[in-house]
């Protein structure tokens, strides 16, 4: 997020995960100045009643029209809705925000696609997508939806769980996972581009593999290890910075870590394949399973 004004996408749907994704923007190292799209989709195939409902196969033809103004009355309604619940979260990230920038937007069609489309034409720099929900209108956000949008968006995908009760001025917890140096240096790259509450505390947790070329012990005889090397340039970005070094199955690792901590949020690189998943293990496990809210790095 250099070079002018960053660019945040909200995506959200009605539910309680519209209400936490402007709670965790504080503790997201937001900078003052952002330009900001709150975008809501209705999904029409999912929210309208199913045409058995209407009765349609057994009514004549004469009831056709009744029918189809009944289903476009319907649609209406959930768009209506939909509307009156982007003005009130952009109302209320500008009160939260007001030198930001922020606009709403409604979309129509398959959530999944339609933000992706949207992000691959506007370029955000980080999607913010709820972790789950069940909303009425159009069912938003089940989860695969926001796992779609971490694996398949172009650039960094921040996934908001409410994770752990926080009290007003607590610190902002966050770790930085590292499996080797590149992911290291790409992670601690994104972090330092941010702006981040006074206070912030960060543990980076470096993770050896049984590869021996990989393993963070073999970078001490050099005089400096990956995680020393990386520790500095955080506190260098002004926070307070610990290291753990672990060996074991990354997923588990991170999320006991968090648990442990009460971490605001896990950032981890999206990792994948170009042939393969775009998301490796680790990152797809933390999608699922952890209680706190993850950050996708690209």
């Amino acid at each position: 997020m250099i070079g002018g004004r960053p660019k945040l996408m909200i995506a959200f749907d009605e539910s309680e995960y519209a209400d936490a994704a402007i709670e965790d923007l504080p503790r997201a190292g937001m900078p003052d100045d952002a330009d900001v799209l709150v975008i809501s989709v209705s999904d029409f195939s999912a929210g309208t009643p199913e045409v058995s409902e209407f009765d349609i196969l057994s009514a004549a033809s004469r009831r056709t029209d009744a029918v189809l103004g009944a289903v476009r009355s319907h649609q209406a309604q959930m768009l209506k809705e939909t509307r009156g619940i982007v003005a009130k979260i952009v109302h209320d990230i500008r009160v939260r925000f007001p030198e930001w920038r922020v606009h709403g937007e409604v979309l129509r069609g398959r959530p999944v696609d339609e933000l992706l489309r949207k992000a691959d034409r506007w370029k955000p720099d980080l999607i913010t997508v709820g972790s789950q929900g069940r909303s009425t209108i159009g069912r938003f956000f089940l989860g695969s939806v926001s796992r779609s949008v971490a694996e398949e968006a172009n650039c960094s995908v921040r996934v908001v769980r409410r994770g752990f009760e926080k009290a007003d001025g607590e610190p902002t917890e966050i770790i930085l996972c590292a499996k080797h140096p590149a992911e290291a240096e790409q992670i601690v790259d994104a972090f330092i581009k941010r702006s981040w509450p006074d206070e912030t505390r960060v543990r980076l947790v470096t993770i050896e593999n049984a590869d021996p070329a990989a393993r963070v012990s073999a970078f001490y005889p050099d005089g400096k290890s990956i995680c020393e090397s990386a520790a500095e340039r955080l506190a260098d970005a002004g926070v307070t910075v610990s290291v753990q070094v672990e060996s074991g199955d990354p997923k588990t690792i991170l999320i006991q870590a968090a648990d442990a901590w009460r971490s605001d949020a896990i950032f981890v690189v999206a990792g994948g394949t170009i042939d393969g998943p775009k998301l490796d293990e680790t990152a797809s496990g933390l999608i699922t399973d952890a209680k706190c809210t993850v950050e996708i790095v690209r």
